[in-house]
């Protein structure tokens, strides 16, 4: 009984999971421009603004997820506008968890 239960309750939660943003897809459409595919920050706008090293696990290792959101959000003054109007809360919550995997992907 438990076991149907679950399941119930999992066919019910795959539709939400089916419409998730994909946090890639995402980076790779609102960040690769200047982050690069690769999260290196090794483009033009890139280079000219000193942006982090995403691929870097210390840098990873450095930050939390709130710093992360927040930054994304909240953009940096004169380097990085935010994107709290152009994400919606789905996108921004998976962009961040995205980031936080770069370093991984090496």
């Amino acid at each position: 009984m438990r076991l149907a239960i679950a399941l119930l309750a999992l066919t019910a939660a795959a539709p939400a999971w089916a419409d998730a943003p994909d946090g890639a897809a995402v980076f790779s459409k609102r960040c690769a421009g200047c982050h690069g595919g690769d999260g290196k920050g090794d483009t033009k706008v890139g280079r000219k603004y000193h942006v982090a090293n995403l691929s870097d696990p210390a840098w990873t290792k450095s930050t939390t997820h709130e710093k992360v959101h927040d930054t994304i959000a909240n953009g940096v003054e004169g380097k990085m506008p935010p994107m709290k109007h152009k994400l919606s809360p789905e996108e921004l919550d998976a962009v961040t968890a995205y980031v936080l995997t770069i370093s991984k992907k090496k």
